[in-house]
């Protein structure tokens, strides 16, 4: 069995948390009038907080700082995030 450059070794040494985010949404609308709308809605995204940490930026490498070794030093998530909107239907 023939390998070609870059097929031998282990790939993805370090497994970690993996993705999680949840978001939500929500609403209420009501009609001050025959033919107006007023919405207001609020969407909060990230609603947990919850943070995972990349672990490829921890992994060693001979060319980078040895004072970061096994430190996470960037995230895959965002932080949350809330948005409130206004909509006026006429």
């Amino acid at each position: 069995m023939s390998r070609w450059p870059g097929e031998s070794g282990v790939r993805n040494n370090f497994i970690g948390d993996g993705m999680f985010n949840i978001d939500c949404e929500v609403m209420k609308d009501f009609s001050p009038g025959e033919s107006q709308k007023v919405e207001f809605s609020r969407q909060m995204f990230n609603t947990t907080n919850s943070m995972r940490y990349d672990v490829c930026g921890a992994q060693p490498s001979l060319t980078s700082d040895s004072s970061r070794f096994g430190r996470y030093v960037g995230g895959l998530a965002t932080p949350r995030f809330m948005r409130f909107a206004v909509r006026f239907s006429f």
